[in-house]
């Protein structure tokens, strides 16, 4: 229930079993006036009403999300709730970059299979390949020294 200040600056959200139907005192916290609150009865209907029906559609959607459970079809039912967050994705680089020399390596191994039909397009293809195998080796020294 919400109760209005006669001052008009501010408005209060009552749970309703605090307000007897006798009526009690208030007090503002914005302004400190007291005044006396009694719930008009028309009040209490509608609020009551209210949650009855706000109680039939959670019942109908309970129903509803059952029958859907017990006869499957292809809907799917999100059962999260609509809340929008932002998605902070994380980025694992050490995948990355397993990624990526694994597609080196790969490619190399293609180049150096295809090697002889190659030096037909590109002639200098064994010395860059040769190359490429002298700075893998060391790179591999490289790690292996800083291992030891």
């Amino acid at each position: 229930m919400i109760i209005a200040c006669p001052c008009g600056k501010k408005n209060f959200e009552i749970d309703q079993k605090f307000i007897p139907l006798e009526g009690r005192m208030l007090q503002c916290g914005s302004c400190d006036r007291q005044w006396f609150f009694k719930v008009n009865i028309i009040e209490k209907k509608t609020e009551k009403e209210i949650e009855i029906v706000q109680k039939k559609i959670s019942d109908i959607e309970k129903q509803t999300s059952e029958n859907l459970i017990s006869n499957p079809t292809n809907v799917k039912i999100d059962k999260t709730p609509s809340i929008k967050k932002k998605d902070k994705k994380n980025i694992n680089y050490l995948n990355i970059i397993l990624v990526i020399i694994i597609s080196i390596a790969a490619l190399i191994i293609v180049l150096d299979t295809f090697k002889n039909p190659l030096t037909s397009i590109f002639p200098n293809i064994n010395f860059l390949l040769d190359n490429l195998y002298q700075s893998i080796e060391d790179v591999k020294l490289f790690i292996i020294d800083l291992i030891q």
